[in-house]
């Protein structure tokens, strides 16, 4: 038979690889393995689709294609092994797809296992499925609870469901409704939606989440919207992070900005120095009280149950509040110093040092 290229082969190529993943990903080896002995039986006989033509005889079957072809299966778990340029449509079932570059990829429900390198654009449809991407992919999931391994480039919806999901660089991941986990390097913009996420990211990401109580560990120079819900979120220097409503927990080193808006509720926050915090529409300078609590200092506003706990916040650590209307004061200069195991107060502007009547030790 001719080899022009474009032809669909049912060979056995890389049939060892394909079938060692089938004994632990398929519940029906041996009956993929028969209809494979009868597709080479049909390639025997001269039934091989030429370029572009369809394929929607081999149901529950393992293919191989090289370029430029277009292959439909049914509602059957199928192993599809294909080159560049090709177009799948591989049904519902547990299927098994790797694909090289600029194929276009659909799966229906079903627990699918992807693999592809470049170019590819994926709608691996409702399920839990599991997507290894190298660069420049678009993967869309549906419902399920996805696990998606990306480089570098790739455009992710993961959809609605509890997905883990880890990223590489210069990417763009999108998540409904879920308790997602997401990972990613440098320079990503995430949005996980609404659910109790856990994300980790390194340096210049941008990082959204909707309600929900979300974990979100950052390192350095990344933005932070962290939605509604009870958050934690840990950065290291250099991050801009707006923890939204609810009562945030932020831990942070330095040189890091935190927008802080009317209706926030009541947030902790810990420094290292350098920290600023951004008040939003809606207060004033003149509606800001510093209070203490067990030598923290304590950020409340008139007419509300807002307020934000400082910790860690000591003279010659900077720390300041700024309002919308450009209105700043630094904290730093009112909080309590540690000298000589007593807490002593540095009044700003004052030429001495005055302890409370009833100094404290510091331990």
């Amino acid at each position: 038979m001719s080899t022009e290229a474009g032809q669909v082969k049912q060979t056995n190529t890389e049939v060892p690889d394909v079938l060692e993943k089938a004994v632990t990903e398929q519940k029906n080896v041996e009956k993929l393995i028969e209809r494979f002995r009868l597709s080479l039986a049909l390639e025997n006989s001269d039934s091989s689709a030429s370029q572009g033509r369809s394929i929607d005889d081999l149901i529950g079957s393992i293919i191989t294609a090289n370029a430029r072809n277009e292959i439909i299966t049914g509602a059957e778990s199928d192993i599809i092994l294909v080159n560049a340029e090709n177009t799948i449509d591989a049904g519902d079932g547990d299927n098994v797809i790797q694909a090289n570059a600029g194929n276009t990829i659909r799966t229906g429900n079903g627990n699918d296992t992807i693999d592809a390198n470049a170019d590819n654009t994926i709608d691996a449809g409702d399920g839990d499925n599991i997507i290894r991407v190298n660069a420049n992919n678009v993967v869309t999931t549906g419902s399920g609870n996805d696990a998606i391994n990306a480089n570098a480039d790739n455009t992710i919806d993961a959809g609605d469901g509890d997905n883990v999901i880890r990223v590489n660089a210069d990417s763009a991941v999108t998540t409904g409704t879920g308790n997602d986990v997401i990972n990613a390097n440098a320079e990503n913009v995430i949005d996980a939606g609404n659910g109790d996420n856990v994300i980790n990211v390194n340096a210049s990401n941008t990082v959204t989440s909707g309600s929900g109580n979300d974990i979100i560990n950052v390192n350095s120079g990344n933005t932070i919207h962290a939605g509604a819900g009870d958050d934690v979120i840990t950065g290291n220097s250099g991050n801009v992070i707006h923890a939204g409503r609810g009562n945030d927990t932020i831990r942070v080193n330095t040189d890091t900005v935190v927008y802080f808006e009317k209706g926030d509720g009541a947030d902790t926050i810990s420094s290292a120095g350098g920290l600023e915090i951004r008040i939003g529409n809606g207060y004033s300078a003149d509606d800001l009280t510093i209070s203490y609590d067990s030598g923290s200092p304590v950020l409340s506003f008139a007419g509300s149950e807002d307020s934000i706990t400082l910790s860690g916040i000591y003279s010659g650590k900077p720390a300041t509040v700024t309002f919308s209307d450009g209105t700043s004061r630094d904290i730093s200069s009112q909080t309590p110093l540690r000298l000589d195991g007593i807490k002593q107060y540095e009044v700003a502007g004052a030429a001495a040092r005055q302890a409370p009547a009833a100094a404290e030790t510091v331990a």
